[in-house]
């Protein structure tokens, strides 16, 4: 970045760092200087990254609000009842899963055999 402000000074014309008139020793280019490419790549990279962590930021609410509307469903419910309910929950709704899938495998709907996969 130096060497590109130092190759637009002019003789008698303030810098636009320091002020000075005189340039006796501006700066060089050099192998590892940032160029106005580098600084635009850098500052869309901070561009992306910010929005990424506004998303983040926006589900983590999301999850905080679920948790509190779970917390506040719960109330003062055991860890145990909760569980309980959930299994019974998962178990209901699985069953017409169950029998649609043996149905059209050609099972007798009645059959206790778990389907692979079912969790039951």
């Amino acid at each position: 970045m130096s060497a590109e402000l130092a190759a637009q000074l002019k003789d008698e014309t303030p810098c636009p760092v320091c002020g000075s008139h005189d340039h006796p020793l501006p700066a060089e280019p050099t192998d590892s200087h940032a160029t106005q490419s580098d600084l635009t790549s850098a500052d869309e990279k901070v561009a992306e990254w910010a929005n990424r962590t506004s998303g983040l930021i926006e589900r983590i609410e999301g999850f905080d609000t679920r948790i509190q509307e779970i917390n506040d469903a719960i109330g003062s419910e055991s860890l145990d009842s909760v569980t309980a309910k959930h299994n019974d929950s998962a178990r209901y709704a699985s069953a017409p899963r169950r029998a649609t899938a043996k149905s059209e495998i050609g099972l007798d709907c009645d059959s206790t055999r778990p389907i692979p996969g079912d969790g039951n």
